[in-house]
């Protein structure tokens, strides 16, 4: 961008990945439009400079390319003093993200990824959040479908209703085909989120999780409060379905959204949920004790390392799949004696829109400076970009809807 103090705008690291080069392909569309630098970064000379020729033959861009591993700190920190924004596609990001996020606090540069590990968020949060707000970088995790569709349309639920009385938000997350064609879920869940899901089946992950929460209401100060809803099954807004619990990561990036703007009311309750079909419900017994059997088996170091093994970062649907593969966040909203329903909805969560998302936010932080929150440190997304984001990603194909307004007929 012109008259920008440093090389590039945007530096994507972890670029020959699999959601990595989907990211690549998003950022040389958006070039038609947008007057951006950028390069392409990670440890393998060749196949960097493989996809570089490939973007060049299909888009038509020039990008630079930046040789940077992980186990080096000196090259992470030239790459992010090169740039004003670092995005991270290189997981585990508990194994391999301190490193980066170090440097670009250090550097006072922008950074997001796509993680879903709580850990991690916890830990960066705990470490840098102080110093990146003395160096003016902004930190934001969880930027693809963990957890952009809860805490962006959280916030709009949120916009719908008084802000002077307590709030409650409902998400209903389901993913499917478009065609109507059976799909296989398992195939939409990216190695990420795999791995996420995974980190989160061990004994010491409620507690986390619980002092993530007593840690948000802490910010939110003495007067207000947070909660995460209770871990119920509860009836959909989408007639014939229901929702069961997902005690995800999203919960917490929503409450800490929370935690930083009085908009959200003095008394907050997030739920999130999994949205299953009424006729699923007698299978829920044996559902149940599948996942406990998931549960055991994730705590066998022998188990959980077969488990991870089924997902590598670098699986991914084919692009006919990744086309027909879709998905839908309803949102139920009560505060004020008024009920709202919303909805986003998209196509393929785990890897199409996940890098669609990437690249939108990415754009925001460099572009869209008077319409976003001035504000620094580890951030979450809505903390980050506001609500320029939902209109970046509207028109990118992710839709945002109010589908209906009307008095509530209950506040339970």
């Amino acid at each position: 961008m012109a008259g920008s103090p440093r090389a590039y705008d945007i530096v994507l690291y972890g670029a020959t990945g699999f959601t990595g080069e989907l990211t690549a392909r998003e950022l040389a569309k958006r070039q038609e439009v947008h007057d951006f630098a950028w390069a392409i970064a990670g440890r393998n000379y060749e196949k960097l400079h493989a996809l570089k020729d490939d973007l060049d033959e299909h888009y038509g861009v020039n990008v630079d390319v930046i040789v940077a591993d992980s186990s080096l700190p000196s090259q992470l920190d030239e790459m992010a003093r090169a740039t004003r924004v670092v995005i991270s596609t290189v997981g585990p990001y508990m194994q391999y993200g301190p490193p980066l996020v170090e440097a670009c606090v250090e550097n006072g540069t922008d950074y997001i990824d796509l993680t879903g590990e709580g850990g991690f968020v916890d830990d960066m949060a705990t470490e840098y959040n102080e110093e990146a707000m003395d160096t003016g970088a902004r930190i934001v995790n969880c930027c693809g479908y963990d957890s952009i569709p809860a805490d962006l349309g959280t916030r709009l639920t949120v916009e719908q209703l008084p802000a002077d009385g307590p709030i409650e938000v409902y998400s209903f997350a389901t993913f499917g085909s478009k065609s109507g064609r059976f799909s296989n879920p398992f195939n939409s869940i990216s190695g990420g989120t795999w791995a996420s899901a995974i980190g989160f089946m061990n004994f010491s992950e409620p507690l986390r999780a619980r002092r993530a929460i007593a840690r948000a209401n802490f910010m939110a100060g003495s007067d207000r409060r947070l909660r995460a809803a209770a871990p119920i099954l509860r009836r959909s807004p989408n007639a014939g379905y229901w929702g069961i619990p997902l005690p995800i990561i999203d919960v917490e990036i929503v409450l800490r959204s929370a935690a930083a703007n009085e908009r959200y009311g003095p008394d907050f309750t997030y739920g999130h949920h999994a949205e299953i079909p009424s006729s699923y419900l007698p299978l829920l017994p044996a559902g149940a004790m599948g996942m406990g059997g998931l549960f055991m088996a994730a705590q066998i170091p022998m188990t959980r390392s077969f488990l991870l093994s089924l997902k590598s970062s670098g699986d991914g649907p084919d692009a006919e799949t990744r086309r027909d593969n879709m998905f839908k966040t309803t949102f139920l909203g009560r505060g004020g004696g008024k009920e709202v329903i919303t909805q986003i909805s998209g196509g393929d969560p785990g890897y199409g829109d996940t890098s669609k998302m990437l690249a939108e936010t990415a754009l925001c932080l460099v572009e869209d400076g008077r319409k976003t929150p001035q504000t620094a440190g580890v951030l979450t997304p809505v903390m980050a970009t506001g609500m320029a984001l939902e209109e970046r990603l509207n028109k990118s194909g992710i839709v945002f809807e109010v589908l209906s307004e009307e008095t509530s007929k209950s506040a339970a």
